[in-house]
């Protein structure tokens, strides 16, 4: 804030001050989001910022001096809560304004701000069965760190946890990226994350990786924006260059096409599908040269699907599938289907109905799995997946989701043109969105922080 001392400016400048004065009254959430954004190093692959006070917001709920209270309205949910998360954010111990996560070098790192640091160290030594030490100017105990009025839960030694408290310049996150983490998370919570990170998760699969590769383009970053919408979870966000601005359509992909999908196994518990541009096609060829993958450039049109039920096992312990590539019309592909059919399992027979090649099942004449009710997500979509409640629900076993499933989609933005993603979680209602907030894994992360520390033996202190 500024002043100046120019007496013709005092009539036009006090009511904008005063404006402004009112409306930091309202986002203490915003500065401490960026106190704490100054501690995050600037090779962190992944952060996520939660803004406490704009959720207790969203959901109607009661904050009194660092004290939530769950209405009448939320009565249900309370006795399936995580008791212990629910104790932290009721006894005033910590301050309900915003909390960052964070993973730098195979580590996890949480920091808040302690409201009553008697009643979290109290706590904390309840729950650890440990008790804090004096480390000169921090308290340790077990994965939690105090440092002033801040608190750090880490699987890394507390000497790391102090390095990162005393970051400084450009070792942190950009300013520029911690501003629209901090902006994002105004309705709720924020993610950034590293496209390295999403590459990685195409895995030794050297297909994947390329595809990975075309889908992201020039993109170094993914930032997403998250809310709650009634009964569902949104996560909506951009990929960014390096320099943190939105980058465009790299030209690779193409839009899926939407009949392919409904051909797809109609019990399916998840599905995934990519278009892409003729020209990828080659590309990809020509980067694995083979007989095979040339003559698939040389035919498919360029959508690619898969639908899988891993609850349908057949006796040789093949999950139930469906593959299916759309073929460019009056392609030859005896070539093609001879040679798939050789290298693939009898379990695996190959079809081409139409233009399209069927690999698994034979096509499905209506969609009626547990993915499809959510399918139409995928339009549009140049990547997309969609996942079944109970896949879901395997995958994160801990969450209670009570969820109706996941779907996510990377679209280009109709007017620039920009790469964007676009993650639904369907639980069913806003108590469900509550629990699942309330779940155990985050429990487990953010109050005895020792759950993944054990499961890698990291935790030496």
């Amino acid at each position: 804030m500024f002043l100046t001392g120019n007496n013709s400016y005092r009539n036009a400048l006090l009511p904008a001050l005063l404006a402004a004065v009112l409306l930091l009254m309202g986002c203490s959430e915003g500065r401490d989001m960026r106190r704490l954004l100054r501690n995050v190093p600037a090779e962190a692959e992944t952060v996520v910022c939660v803004n406490i006070e704009a959720l207790a917001k969203e959901f109607r709920l009661t904050v009194d001096a660092n004290r939530l209270t769950l209405p009448q309205r939320y009565a249900a949910i309370e006795p399936q809560a995580d008791a212990a998360l629910l104790q932290l954010l009721k006894s005033g111990a910590i301050r309900l304004s915003a909390v960052v996560m964070f993973r730098v070098e195979s580590h996890t790192f949480i920091t808040g701000f302690v409201a009553d640091k008697d009643a979290f160290m109290q706590m904390v030594e309840s729950r650890t069965g440990r008790q804090f030490s004096n480390q000169g100017d921090r308290q340790v105990c077990g994965p939690v760190t105090i440092i002033g009025d801040r608190f750090w839960v880490s699987d890394a030694d507390a000497s790391k946890v102090y390095e990162l408290s005393r970051l400084k310049g450009d070792d942190a996150l950009p300013r520029k990226a911690a501003d629209m983490l901090a902006d994002d998370a105004d309705d709720g919570f924020a993610m950034l994350t590293k496209c390295d990170a999403l590459t990685a998760m195409a895995g030794n699969s050297p297909v994947a990786t390329q595809i990975a590769r075309q889908i992201l383009g020039e993109a170094g970053y993914l930032c997403l924006k998250g809310d709650v919408d009634d009964d569902e979870l949104e996560l909506d966000g951009e990929f960014l260059n390096q320099q943190f601005q939105p980058v465009r359509n790299p030209g690779t992909l193409a839009v899926i096409d939407r009949n392919a999908l409904l051909t797809l196994l109609p019990d399916a518990e998840k599905v995934t599908a990519i278009g892409l541009q003729k020209a990828t096609l080659q590309q990809i060829a020509a980067a694995m040269p083979s007989a095979l993958t040339q003559n698939a450039a040389d035919v498919f049109a360029g959508t690619f699907a898969i639908a899988v039920n891993t609850m349908a096992i057949d006796s040789t312990g093949m999950p139930a599938m469906t593959v299916t590539a759309t073929l460019l019309p009056g392609a030859d592909t005896t070539t093609l289907s001879h040679t798939l059919t050789a290298a693939l399992p009898q379990s695996l027979p190959v079809n081409v109905v139409g233009n399209q090649l069927f690999i698994g099942r034979q096509p499905a004449q209506v969609a009626q799995g547990a993915v499809w009710p959510h399918i139409d997500d995928l339009n549009g979509a140049l990547f997309g997946m969609a996942l079944s409640p109970q896949a879901l629900d395997r995958q994160f076993p801990l969450m209670y989701m009570h969820s109706g499933g996941l779907t996510m989609a990377v679209k280009a933005d109709d007017d620039d043109q920009h790469l964007e993603m676009n993650v639904r979680i369907y639980t069913g209602s806003e108590e469900n969105i509550l629990l699942m907030l309330l779940s155990p894994m985050l429990q487990n992360m953010v109050i005895r922080g020792e759950w993944q520390a054990k499961k890698s033996g990291k935790i030496t202190r």
